[in-house]
């Protein structure tokens, strides 16, 4: 890539392991690619990738800090319930792990999913737009392995300069109310799967539909809404609009197995000229 990155996505890069052998995840990963999928320049800084998967990352500049090991996770559900082990740790990105040359890309996606991201690393960005998706520091774990929510019980001020943040109500401990309210920050999603998702912008909720779909694996849909919504966010300025457009991109991922499922631009539009009706609607959820 020889042109300067138009977005800057941070995390790692993970191994998943399935009943059909490993496959590449994580939050970072699906962002990346949708992003350039989806026609823009992108740099990736991450660790504990492999070479032998180099060749899904050819279309992006990529900083892989060295590692003795990749973050490895076992996914199953247990009556109805979806559990998680994590199994192993790449190493953690700092400060100084940034190139230079990528404090000022403009727009930065920072995308934990074991809490391997020092907050600290926001304070290089303070020319840029800033994105979080803050699973990785929503999660805990012992020596089991077995991941559990972790619970934030003051407002993360560390988030206030943040432009969108993008979470799963998945993320949510339970019986945890008013969960938002540590949020301060300019936009705030919330996916509710194939419900759609919510989304609060200058203190009033609404609801953002979901698109029909025939789900055949919901994996990485959560991380091709952010990458989606992020692109059409910088295009418009239209944070309901911006929704819709990744809402639709978020379900054409969920209609195919793994990072092969992500779709291009002109699959979501043509899915959303399908369904020229959709519509944002507010909702209340203070009450």
């Amino acid at each position: 890539m020889t042109s300067t990155p138009e977005y800057l996505v941070i995390g790692h890069v993970t191994f998943d392991l399935t009943p059909d052998g490993i496959s590449l995840g994580g939050p970072g990963f699906y962002s990346s690619l949708t992003l350039s999928k989806m026609g823009r320049r992108v740099a990736l800084l991450t660790s504990g990738i492999t070479s032998e998967f180099n060749m899904h990352l050819d279309q992006l500049e990529v900083v892989n800090v060295p590692s003795q090991a990749t973050t490895t996770f076992e996914n199953w559900n247990s009556d109805g319930t979806r559990l998680q082990k994590i199994h192993s740790v790449a190493s953690e990105i700092t400060k100084l792990d940034v190139p230079h040359t990528w404090r000022d890309i403009p727009t930065v996606l920072l995308s934990p999913v074991a809490n391997e991201i020092r907050p600290e690393i926001m304070d290089l960005f303070y020319n840029s737009s800033l994105a979080i998706s803050p699973q990785g520091w929503m999660r805990k774990w012992k020596n089991d392995g077995i991941i559990q929510q972790s619970k934030w019980g003051t407002r993360i001020s560390f988030l206030d300069n943040t432009q969108v943040v993008v979470f799963s109500n998945m993320d949510i401990p339970k019986y945890e109310t008013g969960y938002s309210d540590n949020f301060n920050c300019s936009v705030l999603i919330i996916t509710l799967g194939s419900e759609g998702a919510y989304l609060r912008w200058e203190n009033n909720w609404f609801h953002i539909p979901p698109y029909p779909t025939i789900e055949v694996d919901p994996t990485g849909c959560g991380d091709v809404f952010m990458a989606a919504y992020l692109i059409r966010y910088n295009e418009t300025n239209d944070p309901l609009q911006a929704a819709l457009f990744a809402s639709c991109a978020g379900s054409l991922c969920a209609e195919g197995s793994g990072h092969i499922s992500i779709p291009n631009r002109a699959d979501v539009i043509n899915r959303m000229n399908q369904f020229p009706n959709m519509a944002v609607e507010p909702v209340d959820l203070l009450n």
